[in-house]
């Protein structure tokens, strides 16, 4: 993958284990310590989080970083916008 393309598979992957687990962006950032301004422009894609700050995310998951990076790398995270709606990923 390119550099673009993993910044939005992980958006994809940020939003869809947070949509999973039924954790707003404020109950993600009180389990793992970083403020929910930082969450949205993470899973819009602009965010460049730091290996800590995706330590510290999937932690708040119960996974291994190696656990979040394979999610990452497999490519089965599906994404599906349709006009005026919100974002889902399967």
């Amino acid at each position: 993958m390119t550099g673009k393309e993993y910044k939005q598979q992980l958006s994809k992957l940020l939003y869809s284990l947070r949509w999973e687990h039924r954790f707003s962006q404020q109950d993600l950032s009180d389990k793992c310590g970083i403020m929910a301004e930082q969450l949205t422009p993470m899973e819009n894609g602009r965010g460049n989080p730091t290996m800590v700050t995706l330590a510290k995310i999937a932690a708040a998951y119960d996974m291994k970083l190696s656990e979040f990076f394979a999610k990452l790398e497999s490519k089965k995270v599906l994404a599906v916008k349709q006009k005026g709606k919100k974002k889902r990923y399967f």
